[in-house]
């Protein structure tokens, strides 16, 4: 059970990541650095579920798979209910599907699948340090 709720979470855990961002967009002083803002809190979730791998692989797969495939769904569904210009949700498939807002997040996503693959490597992996106790 424990498992099923690891490789689920960040299914969960990037929503919530994305809507924090999105109401502090609104905070002026916080609006400048938030870009730098998220891609550190999403490089740092990203290490952190790599280092609580549960597997007893030297590597864990699963988790560096799920972490793209999550994060492009949360981009996918943000996008299909975006505001359109009257403030309305839109649910445009077409601006959902379109590349453009994909091709930026490329890097960042691959940036993120790089360090959920490390840090799962099983020597500095905590998981074991933290499931012993």
């Amino acid at each position: 059970m424990k498992k099923i709720i690891y490789y689920i979470s960040p299914v969960v855990i990037f929503p919530i990541i994305f809507f924090v961002i999105t109401l502090l967009d609104t905070v002026d002083i916080i609006s400048s650095i938030l870009p730098i803002l998220t891609y550190i809190v999403l490089f740092i979730f990203a290490a952190t579920i790599g280092s609580l791998s549960t597997t007893n692989n030297k590597f864990d797969y699963i988790i560096t798979a799920m972490i793209p495939i999550s994060c492009f769904l949360t981009l996918f569904i943000g996008l299909f209910f975006d505001e359109g210009c009257d403030g309305t949700p839109q649910l445009s498939l077409h601006h959902a599907l379109n590349m453009e807002y994909y091709k930026v997040w490329l890097p960042i996503v691959a940036v993120m699948a790089v360090t959920t693959f490390v840090a799962s490597f099983k020597p500095i992996r905590i998981s074991k340090k933290i499931w012993k106790k």
